[in-house]
């Protein structure tokens, strides 16, 4: 039996979700890294940008309640690595909720490296 405990903790960093207000960027099943949302913002006829440990930035062109969207589809949901400035060539934002002062969403999204990353977001929206 302690093997089996001791076997599960080993492997804990390797399938760990994202907690709430946390991006998790993976390579296969490793974990790579996590970080916490550092800003979140709406400004006045602009987009939504959720920023990541300086490491990821989602920027949502139009943030409305129910929606559901892809990387690259009408809505224009773009996931930048701000290490490379590489863009996002997979991945689907699924707003739960999007007021002008909060955001409730879940996020994934790859890039050809083979890189992902999922988050959960639930935060506060500030202007600049």
């Amino acid at each position: 039996m302690k093997l089996g405990v001791v076997a599960l903790a080993a492997c804990s960093h390797l399938a760990s979700p994202a907690l709430p207000n946390e991006a998790v960027q993976k390579a296969g099943r490793k974990v790579v890294w996590r970080g916490k949302i550092d800003k979140a913002t709406l400004t006045r006829g602009a987009p939504v940008v959720v920023r990541f440990a300086d490491k990821i930035e989602l920027t949502i062109p139009s943030c409305y309640p129910h929606a559901a969207s892809k990387v690259g589809d009408h809505d224009h949901i773009q996931v930048q690595r701000l290490d490379t400035h590489a863009t996002a060539t997979a991945g689907e934002l699924d707003i739960a909720d999007c007021t002008t002062h909060h955001l409730t969403a879940t996020l994934w999204a790859s890039w050809p490296d083979n890189t992902r990353v999922e988050a959960q977001i639930d935060t506060a929206l500030v202007e600049p």
